[in-house]
């Protein structure tokens, strides 16, 4: 009886592993076509991760990626959201670079210091996990 209680867990927890397991690719070749610079390209990755998981990582991606395609008002949303996962490590270990990117946090957006090159440096140091 214990067995089968076992492999009736294993059935159920593996579509959920499946699942878990493809959403990681979606987020490391998202990193990869960020370093890249091939930001739509990883933009729609990221985008694909978060409709799955809704995962604030995945949403901070997002952010990154529209913050380098130029897209302020998506990309200030999706990182003040993912700003607000109280828990998440990688959310907690990034937050402070995170806000750094985050136009409501920081009052030198529209400042000499704040132009599209330095966005696309300061936003491809974050893409790594």
């Amino acid at each position: 009886m214990r067995l089968s209680v076992v492999l009736g867990l294993l059935l159920c927890a593996s579509p959920a592993a499946a699942q878990l397991a493809r959403d990681e690719t979606w987020m490391r070749a998202g990193v990869e076509l960020r370093r890249a610079h091939r930001d739509e390209e990883a933009l729609a990755h990221f985008t694909r991760a978060y409709g799955q998981t809704r995962s604030p990582v995945a949403q901070a991606q997002m952010g990154l990626a529209e913050q380098a395609l130029g897209r302020w008002v998506e990309a200030e949303e999706h990182v003040r959201r993912s700003l607000e996962a109280a828990t998440d490590p990688w959310i907690l270990r990034n937050r402070e670079a995170l806000r750094g990117h985050s136009l409501s946090s920081n009052s030198t957006w529209g400042g000499s210091g704040s132009t599209a090159a330095s966005l696309a440096r300061r936003s491809s140091s974050m893409t790594a996990r």
